[in-house]
């Protein structure tokens, strides 16, 4: 009964306006029955199901989609039955990590543009690593809310302010219908709906089309002063920066590029991203961060 009725709450959620293939891999984790029923009942999204059955072993491919090599197989089923996308989840569903119809992994920012364009909410939540695709592109009638990086945080912020949605770079999708919570299943059916509404062409061409920024990886720096170090760092850059934020450790923006750099809550470790507008600016502000960490 109970899987009954949470896999017809995400039913009702899925609206597709074309039909999709689709490759969804269940890492042997919990997701497995649940995605298996949205086959047996689901009409115009084709489904190809991987590795559904639970299994503590994790047999497949681990639990941990961000684990090297983890979307391998999913992208090479994803170009084996030329299907629109392909997604995965981690071992208790609450992330999901997509890759479009060439088997590429989907940035974070460009799921979350998706989803903000197909749900259009008045207020979104991002946590302070959000980048320029995500500002420049969101509806003229969304306003956005930073908060600080993490799960707690944002669910804590978004039924405060009962914000609709909300995402963050772990692969962590936040959702008024799903009672302020992160769903991977519920970020994927949405996802497959706004595929079918906003994209009228293969989905690695929509992508393509979108205006290009380089990012950095998130990097972590042993420091023997956190607090210390990120004074120094502010010293440095305050003359040039056009804001500056201390809601998570400091991030600070330039125009033409941004950095977030935020201390770990539990080791001497700074975790330092970076966009720029352009790859040589990119590198130079990195080589410059560099100097400090």
């Amino acid at each position: 009964m109970l899987l009954k009725n949470y896999g017809e709450f995400l039913l009702g959620h899925l609206k597709l306006k074309r039909k999709l293939k689709v490759i969804l891999d269940g890492s042997n984790g919990g997701t497995g029955p649940v995605l298996e029923y949205i086959k047996r009942r689901s009409k115009d999204l084709e489904l190809e199901l991987r590795d559904t059955r639970p299994d503590g072993n994790f047999a497949a491919h681990g639990p941990n989609p961000l684990r090297r090599g983890a979307l391998l197989d999913l992208s090479l089923a994803v170009r084996k039955h030329k299907a629109d996308f392909g997604a995965t989840f981690d071992a208790d569903g609450d992330r999901v990590f997509f890759v479009d119809d060439l088997g590429r992994p989907i940035p974070y920012e460009i799921v979350s543009l998706l989803l903000l364009l197909y749900l259009k909410p008045r207020t979104m939540i991002v946590d302070a690593r959000y980048g320029y695709l995500l500002g420049d592109m969101r509806p003229k009638g969304t306003k956005f809310m930073i908060s600080r990086v993490g799960s707690s945080f944002i669910k804590e912020t978004m039924r405060k302010n009962r914000i609709e949605f909300g995402s963050e770079e772990s692969g962590h999708y936040y959702f008024k219908q799903f009672f302020y919570a992160d769903s991977g299943i519920m970020a994927a059916v949405l996802f497959a709906s706004a595929v079918s509404e906003i994209v009228g062409v293969k989905l690695s061409v929509w992508i393509d089309d979108l205006p290009k920024f380089y990012r950095s990886p998130e990097l972590n720096f042993k420091v023997k002063d956190k607090k210390g170090t990120l004074s120094r760092v502010e010293r440095h850059f305050r003359g040039k920066a056009k804001t500056i934020s201390k809601l998570d450790g400091l991030r600070m923006e330039f125009g033409d590029w941004w950095f977030s750099l935020r201390p770990s809550n539990t080791e001497n470790l700074l975790r330092l991203n970076v966009e720029a507008t352009d790859r040589i600016t990119l590198n130079r502000s990195l080589t410059e961060l560099r100097h400090f960490l």
